[in-house]
């Protein structure tokens, strides 16, 4: 594979990651979301999805970061 398709898929996955990173954090991961929780059962809430929420921070930040490597390679 050239460094041009690399870089378009590299480009693609960012955009995807992110876009359903905030879908998942919106209407999964938010604590937000429930009336009337205080500051203690936010925490957990956080605390029983912990893995979830992992996987989330994995996917959209060192997956993106990982895909920026390629990305950036392929643009010089």
């Amino acid at each position: 594979m050239n460094s041009q398709k690399i870089g378009a898929i590299s480009a693609w996955y960012c955009g995807l990651a992110y876009i359903l990173g905030f879908l998942v954090l919106i209407f999964w991961l938010s604590p937000l979301s429930e009336e009337g929780l205080d500051s203690l059962l936010k925490l957990e809430f956080l605390i029983e999805n912990k893995s979830a929420y992992q996987l989330w921070l994995l996917f959209v930040f060192l997956g993106v970061g990982l895909a920026l490597v390629f990305l950036v390679g392929a643009i010089e």
